[in-house]
């Protein structure tokens, strides 16, 4: 059979078929080919991107591991309360412990001496950051870590520009930020605190310890609230335990001469010596005397009245700083932060014992009040 073409040209049928079925043959072998290449090119590509992923996982996890760890220097267990904080502030921001970030902790026992070598323990293990638990801590790490670096956030300390932690507090300019407990500011709100609770109140009694960075400016603070609210106020230096005997032995002795009306409250500066001595938990009711205390716990052992910033709640607010160190932040362009959360907290068991006339009025400023009974839930205990 010959076919005929308007183009003059003549095909035979079977050649014609047989062209054809090559060229439909060649056909599929390209179109076959086309989709192997393509098979192939993704294929390669996917396994370069698992490939890529495995290794940046692996990098990333390998990262993590050298800079989650975190150093810990504290100078005894009761400022481990702020490790507490610090732990519960880091995992809100997705740091915990156990999963991506290891905590090394070094506690001096309240032997100060051991800080320095532990210290340098802590800067040998290289930390990604270090945590001072207080300004002993503190001032001890800005010394060992002046060659290393390390970023150092202390957990509450008071005055850090004063004690030379920091430039400034917009700009720290070294590895040392972290947050200021306010407790040298405040020394005088407590003066106030206490004229409001016990109007009766009118000479109170200051011990500090001059060898706190804090302690000579937190008098001058003081003295100008004390002349506010008209106290009058005896200013005692003790060091040691035995000049905190010396002292509370001449208030009783007056008390006994009654002459009670020279001293009508005690209150605390901060001091190493108040927090490492037990004894002065139990001053207030042995001497009735009323007294003034730093934090919290010590309001629940036993003082009348303390007002500031908890352990607990200067270790979790630490922690924002500490999280942005791990994610990369320098520590010099990261500006000091004052304590947030202050409370003043009232111990109506001690007042109770002491004979003390409080002002119901004054008492709803009160965060937390200590009570007889068990506290109804939210306001007291």
């Amino acid at each position: 059979m010959v076919l005929h073409s308007n183009l003059g040209i003549h095909h035979d049928a079977g050649t014609l078929l047989d062209k054809t079925n090559e060229y439909n043959m060649q056909f599929n072998v390209l179109k076959v080919m086309r989709v192997d290449k393509r098979v192939v090119w993704l294929t390669l590509v996917a396994a370069l991107l698992v490939a890529g992923i495995i290794t940046f996982s692996v990098q990333k996890q390998q990262g993590n591991d050298k800079e989650m760890v975190i150093g810990v220097l504290a100078a005894n267990d009761i400022r481990l309360a702020k490790l507490e904080g610090l732990k519960d502030g880091l995992r809100k921001y997705g740091f915990k412990e156990g999963e991506n970030v290891e905590f090394i902790i070094r506690n001096a026992g309240n032997e100060r001496e051991k800080l320095v070598p532990q210290a340098k323990e802590l800067v040998y293990r290289r930390p990604t950051a270090i945590v001072a638990m207080g300004g002993v801590e503190a001032d001890v790490l800005k010394d060992v870590t002046r060659e290393s670096k390390i970023p150092v956030i202390f957990a509450g300390v008071a005055l850090p520009v004063e004690r030379g932690l920091v430039s400034s507090y917009m700009f720290p300019g070294n590895n040392l930020t972290g947050v200021d407990n306010f407790q040298a500011e405040l020394v005088g709100k407590k003066l106030e605190f206490l004229k409001m609770l016990v109007p009766s109140i009118s000479r109170v009694l200051i011990l500090y310890d001059p060898r706190v960075p804090s302690g000579t400016p937190s008098l001058a603070y003081l003295l100008t609230a004390a002349e506010k609210v008209g106290f009058e106020v005896s200013v005692i230096s003790v060091m040691t335990r035995q000049e905190i005997d010396n002292v509370l032995e001449c208030v009783q002795e007056n008390r006994k001469k009654q002459e009670a009306n020279l001293l009508d409250a005690v209150l605390l500066l901060p001091s190493f010596v108040w927090e490492i001595s037990p004894f002065i938990h139990s001053l207030s009711l042995e001497h009735e005397v009323p007294v003034v205390g730093l934090y919290e716990a010590e309001a629940d052992r036993g003082f009348f009245v303390s007002y500031g910033s908890s352990y607990y709640t200067q270790g979790f607010q630490a922690a924002r700083l500490v999280a942005k160190v791990l994610q990369g932040q320098d520590p010099a362009q990261m500006p000091v932060e004052t304590a947030y959360q202050l409370e003043l907290v009232v111990n109506l068991r001690v007042a109770s014992k002491l004979g003390l006339q409080v002002n119901p009025e004054a008492l709803r400023l009160a965060d937390v009040i200590i009570r007889h009974e068990e506290p109804a839930h939210g306001e007291s205990r």
